[in-house]
């Protein structure tokens, strides 16, 4: 049965509300907290800093900058990761419910915006244009894009939807719903170089760029999952902590684009507003498809 539009974004709704509980406990295993100290070297966000977490999910990054002296918020818009948020880390109104397409900030307002993982559940639901406006609605100029998502190759392809099929036969053999999967029903490809294309048509450049997460990283997780659902946690915090030093090791020298399946990029804010000219056709025949007003070539986009 082929879904709809409508029938996408209401699944999205609700796979992230039921995810809440998954990632307020899966924040604090070492393999993903290896993965978060890795993105938060790569971003290099320094103290002081305003910076906007896109998709905040649990508030573990939002509350792992906040520590560092940085000026960091969140959004997101499932209430489950907002109060998970709230009650796991302490984030009061530094977290709270919202739209990507319309953030309630006001504009030129943060130094950094960090979307991890994002971009590509944007995309599904054909908002991944009205939010790339809003993002660079709100970062001033010469402000940092700092995203963490899909790398398009095959591999990634392949473990969209194969990770989340797995997750999903464990959470129905065991009836355990609070680890009811890592992602949702409707994962697709991202990354792929007209991806990217379409980022920097909103006046970004990427000035750094990193293959990570191969195959063996995220292959690891899902076993370590079904470790936990079916024998105990002790047992999956016991084998997991001898491997994420091995796990990571391989990761950070196994890169090759092919082999990974997502990627860190840092995309940097023009200073001043641009025509869009380059993809001028694709940018035009994307824009037909999100709900915000459009904007038409040739225009000015930004101000």
């Amino acid at each position: 049965m082929v879904k709809t539009l409508e029938n996408i974004r209401r699944e999205e709704a609700s796979d992230w509300e039921r995810n809440a509980e998954f990632y307020r406990t899966d924040d604090h295993s070492p393999l993903m907290q290896s993965l978060a100290r890795r993105r938060e070297q790569f971003y290099e966000i320094s103290a002081g800093q305003r910076v906007l977490d896109l998709g905040c999910g649990s508030g573990a990054v939002v509350a792992s900058l906040r520590r560092r002296g940085v000026d960091a918020v969140g959004v997101d818009y499932a209430q489950a990761m907002v109060d998970v948020a709230r009650t796991e880390y302490g984030l009061g109104e530094q977290v709270r419910r919202s739209a990507a397409a319309d953030l309630p900030f006001e504009t030129n307002s943060f130094d950094v915006v960090i979307a991890n993982g994002v971009f590509h559940h944007l995309a599904v639901q054909e908002e991944l244009l009205p939010a790339l406006r809003e993002v660079r609605r709100v970062l001033k100029p010469g402000g940092r894009l700092c995203c963490f998502d899909r790398n398009g190759s095959w591999v990634s392809t392949l473990m969209s939807g194969g990770c989340v099929r797995i997750k999903e036969l464990l959470r129905i053999a065991t009836g355990r719903q609070r680890f009811a999967s890592c992602a949702s029903r409707n994962e697709i490809g991202f990354g792929d170089p007209d991806d990217l294309k379409t980022i920097r048509g909103f006046d970004f450049d990427i000035i750094r760029q990193q293959q990570v997460s191969t195959a063996l990283f995220f292959f690891c997780v899902v076993v370590l999952n079904g470790i936990e659902y079916f024998l105990s946690s002790r047992l999956r915090s016991f084998i997991e902590c001898r491997l994420v030093g091995a796990i990571t090791w391989i990761d950070r020298r196994c890169g090759w684009r092919q082999f990974c399946v997502e990627q860190f990029i840092v995309f940097n804010a023009a200073k001043c507003a641009r025509k869009v000219v380059a993809s001028a056709g694709r940018q035009a025949a994307l824009m037909e498809k999100a709900t915000a007003p459009q904007t038409q070539v040739g225009e000015t986009v930004y101000e």
